[in-house]
């Protein structure tokens, strides 16, 4: 009996495509070293800037201080100025440290702005109350002579109204101390009050910037309440204030007698 043959197969070779490496292509370059240069200059350059700002801003302060100090000295400057003008009793020398004072103190003034010491957020504040009641006290001036004279014009007719009621009851019309005295009095003020007010019309019609330095309605650094408060000694003060009086009373003594 025949054994049957095992028929042997022979495998098929795959062919496989191996991709080799090409030895002509370059590697991909390498950028980390750049980087890292470039991050160290970076930090070179960041390092430099802080640096130059520590510098301005010290320079700064340094400034500011030497402002300030300077600021400081004007201020006792000026203070000095005034010091030796409330010391001296020549007027030409008062006159002299008080221009001096004033111009020191309008340089310290002016540092001092500039370096923030003055807040100027509330002054628009306090300008505008200040600016509500200028023009209360000066009315209420020019409102109290007007209410004299009509008083006085008022009273004075009142009364001559009552003399002569009473003289058409009396036969014997004699009257040492009495309504006509009163009367007179009473246009003697008139009189007063209306001097007053023709001596204004004249300074309004010849001397018209007297007229605005004396009126109280006016508010100025060149006005005579704002240099009577701020740029008068107390001496002058004193001094001014006496010599306006004496005038007023002198004023009172010629004043027209019925």
């Amino acid at each position: 009996m025949k054994t049957p043959l095992l028929k042997q197969t022979t495998p098929k070779t795959l062919a496989l495509n191996v991709v080799e490496p090409d030895a002509s292509s370059e590697p991909a370059p390498d950028f980390s070293q750049a980087e890292a240069e470039l991050n160290a200059e970076k930090a070179a350059l960041d390092a430099k800037a802080k640096a130059l700002e520590d510098q301005k801003k010290a320079a700064a302060e340094a400034e500011h201080d030497r402002q300030l100090k300077l600021h400081h000295e004007l201020v006792a400057e000026a203070e000095g100025y005034r010091d030796e003008a409330a010391r001296t009793k020549d007027e030409d020398t008062k006159v002299l440290m008080l221009r001096k004072a004033s111009e020191v103190q309008d340089k310290a003034d002016a540092l001092g702005r500039k370096l923030g010491l003055f807040f100027d957020d509330p002054e628009p504040v306090v300008q505008k109350v200040v600016e509500s009641k200028r023009w209360l006290i000066p009315s209420l001036q020019v409102g109290g002579l007007l209410f004299f004279i009509w008083y006085c014009y008022s009273r004075f007719f009142a009364i001559r109204a009552e003399i002569i009621l009473q003289n058409k009851t009396q036969e014997i019309q004699s009257n040492p101390y009495g309504l006509d005295s009163i009367q007179k009095l009473f246009y003697e003020k008139l009189a007063l009050g209306y001097n007053v007010m023709s001596v204004i019309a004249i300074l309004a019609i010849l001397f018209p910037r007297v007229l605005l330095y004396l009126l109280p309605f006016c508010k100025s650094k060149k006005d005579f309440s704002n240099e009577f408060e701020t740029q008068l000694t107390s001496w002058q003060r004193t001094l001014v204030t006496v010599l306006l009086l004496c005038s007023f009373l002198l004023s009172l003594a010629f004043s027209p007698k019925p």
